[in-house]
């Protein structure tokens, strides 16, 4: 429920990732959904060699996505919606394998 309540307000950047990541536990479009796919060229992101994607979502929505030549991570995805010609960018710093701290996998539920 909390992914959910900031989809909107967050031009779905909220749901975009997580959804990859636990597929078939969060509703409602996906990347995976995009229709029309052409490679556009490169492009660096954050200094990192990308595949500059384009795609067309739900409702006619324009996206692009730029996805490192390495390994295929998600560095940047850009939405445009065509009822009110918003653009929307979110820029990502993906981390693979980090090292995170005993604590983080702690129980926070209150007995």
């Amino acid at each position: 429920m909390a992914i959910a309540s900031a989809t909107g307000v967050s031009s779905m950047s909220a749901i975009n990732i997580p959804q990859l990541l636990m597929p078939g536990k969060l509703s409602g479009w996906k990347i995976t959904d995009l229709k029309s796919l052409k490679l556009l060229d490169s492009e660096k992101v954050d200094g990192v060699d990308c595949f500059k994607i384009k795609g067309t979502g739900n409702r006619d929505s324009k996206v692009i996505l730029w996805i490192t030549k390495q390994n295929y991570l998600i560095r940047k995805i850009m939405l445009r919606f065509k009822k009110d010609d918003f653009v929307f960018t979110t820029l990502y710093k993906p981390v693979i394998n980090p090292t995170l701290p005993l604590h983080v996998f702690e129980s926070r539920v209150r007995k």
